[in-house]
């Protein structure tokens, strides 16, 4: 390779390392709130109260998968891809948007609180519960408007401090009420966590000068339209996706006398999607972006994709390890000793998190590419697949079998993706993501059978020497993909 290339290769593989790691120190910070705010949580209203806090949480996600439009997704497309005075308008099209779908999802609530009283509780006494959480939605929809706008210009920094400074805020917050209230709290914690970060929101942007749209209503439906419509299929997605979701909950929360269940899956599922799967959510803030500026080009979204593929691997791959080796340690430290049967669901669970590496960036590619008939198709299938096999794997095996049912599903769906997009845009993985890939397959393969046949300090003793072969090859790797060492001493010599 020509050595200008290999440096300009180098380049744009630390520009993305760079944005996961001002993003990744901003979830760091974010995750040790949580972590404090989730053990002082559990202590104040127990596996019960988890569970019951989790519903709820399910039932805002619902309704906003409903009146939001996959607002949150397709704003951070259209402000990426307009450029000049075109972003002005997608910027103010975005926001008067948002102050719809806040009032839409306000009404639904609102109506619906009874209903959803009796539903989830058993009876109406908890109506005012919901009357409460229509709030939440004026709050929601224009906090996405602020992600939205910060994603779409890339603004990584302002993302950063913004988020932590909220989680921080929210965290100090929402104890006391959790210590006064106890479950009376859940509700009053959940509208001034979206107050908070409303205001922090408002904050860090009073520098962008962000018009009002000053056309008819008319003009900004015809305008619109385009974002509604891909809209539209993925709001079909997250109401199927957070239907599944919900469904989940409610058979854990009436299967079992011990309606405990409810709040180690709650718990299970936190781990796996917040903790050990940070990284994704740190990655989809700058590679969404990123990939939706190019999504005309099927060779720039190859070089991509694998690039992401290939430093999602190197990161998750040590993460899942760890969690492995330190899962009753991390169930104490964010909890307490009752949620130590979540150690179940992590025996299979966080492998999952290793497919998701590779099955998510590939994903990406269809959404970036507005096929909204085989986004919609693929998630569906993946919603009711992961519903299915889970119920089907804890009705045979237990906690386990969740666990099981969740990396069963993301291997399926991985599969399926990258068939998908392999036939559809002729992509396939490079050299290096296959070499990555096949590597951490072994490892993988080693995790499972440790899993299957060892216990005690033999299993423990395994888990330790594969986490210290993951750091070593994941550094080792990062080091030649990106001149990490150089990198890190650059870094550390500019901030002297």
């Amino acid at each position: 390779m020509d050595i200008s290339n290999d440096n300009q290769e180098k380049k744009t593989n630390r520009s993305i390392f760079k944005a996961i790691g001002i993003l990744g120190s901003m979830r760091v910070i974010q995750l040790l709130s949580r972590i404090v705010s989730s053990k002082f949580v559990a202590l104040f209203i127990g596996p019960e109260g988890i569970g019951d806090l989790g519903l709820i949480r399910n039932v805002i996600s619902l309704i906003e998968s409903f009146t939001s439009f996959g607002y949150s997704i397709v704003s951070v497309k259209e402000i990426a891809s307009a450029q000049g005075d075109k972003a002005n308008e997608k910027i103010a099209l975005t926001k008067k948007l948002s102050i719809y779908i806040g009032i839409l999802g306000f009404a639904i609530m609102l109506a619906s609180s009874s209903f959803l009283s009796l539903w989830i509780f058993g009876s109406a006494n908890k109506f005012y519960w919901f009357v409460l959480l229509s709030l939440n939605f004026l709050l929601l929809s224009r906090n996405s408007f602020f992600s939205a706008l910060m994603q779409g210009k890339r603004m990584m920094k302002v993302i950063a401090v913004s988020g932590t400074t909220a989680s921080l805020l929210t965290t100090i917050v929402i104890i006391p009420i959790y210590y006064f209230l106890m479950e009376e709290g859940i509700i009053p914690a959940i509208l001034v966590s979206n107050v908070i970060l409303f205001l922090v929101n408002i904050y860090f942007c009073r520098h962008l000068k962000i018009k009002s749209y000053t056309g008819g209503f008319h003009s900004f439906f015809e305008k619109s339209k385009p974002m509604l419509l891909m809209g539209l299929v993925l709001s079909a997605n997250l109401i199927v996706n957070h239907l599944c979701h919900f469904l989940l909950r409610f058979f854990f929360k009436n299967w079992e006398e011990d309606s405990s269940i409810l709040g180690f899956y709650e718990v299970g599922i936190t781990i796996i999607t917040t903790y050990a799967g940070t990284i994704f959510s740190v990655m989809s803030v700058d590679f969404y972006p990123r990939i939706s500026a190019c999504y005309k080009d099927n060779v720039e979204i190859k070089s991509l994709v694998n690039k992401q593929i290939i430093i999602s691997l190197l990161l998750v791959l040590p993460i899942a390890s760890g969690f492995y080796l330190f899962d009753e340690f991390l169930i104490l430290g964010l909890y307490s000793e009752k949620f130590l049967p979540v150690i179940l669901i992590f025996k299979f669970g966080l492998l999952a998190t290793v497919f998701k590496a590779i099955a998510w960036p590939l994903s990406y590619v269809i959404l970036a590419k507005g096929n909204r008939t085989q986004f919609l198709k693929q998630e569906v299938i993946a919603d009711i697949l992961n519903i299915f096999l889970i119920i089907v794997l804890y009705l045979k095996f237990g906690l386990v079998g969740v666990g099981i049912g969740l990396t069963l599903e993301m291997f399926l769906y991985l599969l399926y993706v990258y068939n998908f997009i392999n036939k559809s845009y002729q992509f396939e993985f490079d050299k290096l993501a296959r070499q990555i890939i096949i590597i951490t397959g072994t490892f993988v393969l080693a995790l499972i059978l440790i899993n299957t046949f060892l216990i005690g300090f033999y299993s423990k003793g395994c888990l330790a020497i594969i986490f210290l072969a993951s750091i070593y090859f994941s550094t080792k790797k990062l080091n030649e993909y990106i001149n990490l060492k150089d990198y890190l001493v650059s870094k550390i010599f500019k901030r002297k």
